[in-house]
């Protein structure tokens, strides 16, 4: 047991760009081109539907009386689960009751249209709760500021698109967010994110170099307020609250996703929503010194030879002590049967062991292959742990 250097741990932060592709048709969001597996138990497989993410892949493709649940007993820890408030906790159980949860748990985009119509009277209360956000932005463009010129987000009509953390990480890639307007399969629209600010500027379509929205990266977060016709000989129902038709804009972006009433989705418009998030992974190195002269011993049985003898000293008229003589196999190779080799102590690292401070054994690492160790020999091995 050798105990670590002050330089033989470190750790280390990789930033990676994972990249998401949404495509929104006929009231269905799909999820980087995954239609769902059909599994042998249940359809789809992993119990959450398309343009879903099942949070820690549990339950895939077990039956649906067959699902693996939280639980947790009442006792004197009072320990409970995250959905159970404090009042419920104390008022609604008994001590030795068992509060229990579910899974699987999914996420996806959230999609919600905030029309100033009459006829739709919806309430805005995420978008009010972003005013302090908004603003807060407001240094890197005009557009992020929650009422100006450019019209006042608590009444203007709108798009809200909310993206779950789980899919971006710690925040959006700056400039990597990229939406695109489709009817009858081909594009009339497209925003990007040109200066990398979050402005969400017209590429393709009628008023290209128009701001249509914006993007918040660390929140997740897209506001579309673009209300220009993008396409004059098209119509479809695009709002949600009334039967009337429009002409394509961005502020219907994503309108099929929430229409319950069949007659009501946009079959003939389709939506793609494409970005890269930052997700930081820190991984945990650890450099295990095999120096020359050391590891040079095994307690393996094959490491001596099966005949021992037994020494004896007398220190009187009775024996003093027995000692046990155990000759090390030699397992130095010779070029020649006879004569032999010298003898080389020699071992062969197979696992290296991680203990804490009270030894205990808290981490194993197994080579595919033993590390031949000789006196003369030195190896530094390098493992490596990612802290998720």
């Amino acid at each position: 047991m050798k105990k670590f250097g002050k330089n033989d741990i470190f750790v280390n932060t990789l930033k990676t760009y994972p990249k998401q592709n949404f495509f929104i048709y006929d009231g269905k969001i799909y999820l980087n081109n995954d239609i769902g597996d059909v599994g042998q138990n249940q359809n789809p497989a992993n119990h959450v539907p398309v343009g879903h993410v099942n949070l820690y892949e549990l339950n895939v493709d077990r039956t649906a009386g067959n699902l693996i649940y939280p639980f947790v007993s009442k006792n004197s820890t009072r320990t409970r689960l995250k959905t159970i408030s404090k009042t419920a906790f104390n008022n609604d159980f008994v001590y030795g009751d068992t509060i229990s949860g579910s899974y699987p748990m999914s996420a996806s985009l959230t999609i919600a249209q905030y029309l100033n119509d009459g006829a739709c009277g919806l309430t805005r209360p995420q978008i009010v709760a972003l005013r302090n956000t908004i603003n807060h932005y407001r240094i890197w463009s005009p557009h992020f500021q929650f009422s100006s010129s450019y019209g006042d987000k608590e009444t203007q009509d709108l798009t809200f698109v909310d993206i779950p953390s789980i899919f971006f990480g710690s925040s959006i890639k700056k400039g990597s967010v990229q939406m695109t307007f489709n009817v009858s399969g081909s594009r009339i629209g497209e925003l990007r994110d040109l200066y990398r600010n979050g402005e969400l500027i017209e590429t393709t379509g009628s008023s290209t170099g128009s701001v249509a929205g914006i993007v918040l990266y660390n929140e997740g977060a897209v506001l579309l307020t673009g209300s220009w016709n993008l396409l004059a000989s098209h119509t479809e129902r695009y709002k949600y609250c009334t039967n009337e038709t429009d002409n394509p804009r961005w502020k219907y972006f994503g309108s099929t996703v929430n229409g319950a009433d069949v007659n009501r989705r946009t079959v003939s418009s389709s939506y793609e929503f494409n970005f890269n998030g930052v997700q930081k992974i820190q991984k945990l190195t650890m450099l295990c010194h095999a120096l020359e002269n050391e590891f040079n011993h095994s307690n393996n049985q094959t490491y001596v030879k099966f005949s021992e003898n037994i020494h004896q000293e007398n220190t009187g008229s009775k024996s003093g002590y027995n000692e046990m003589e155990k000759e090390i196999f030699n397992f130095s190779k010779s070029d020649y049967v006879s004569p032999t080799s010298s003898f080389e102590k020699i071992t062969y690292i197979s696992q290296v062991g991680i203990y804490d401070s009270e030894k205990n054994l808290i981490a194993l690492a197994k080579f595919a292959r033993p590390l031949k160790k000789t006196e003369k020999r030195s190896f530094v091995v390098k493992l490596g742990y990612d802290l998720i």
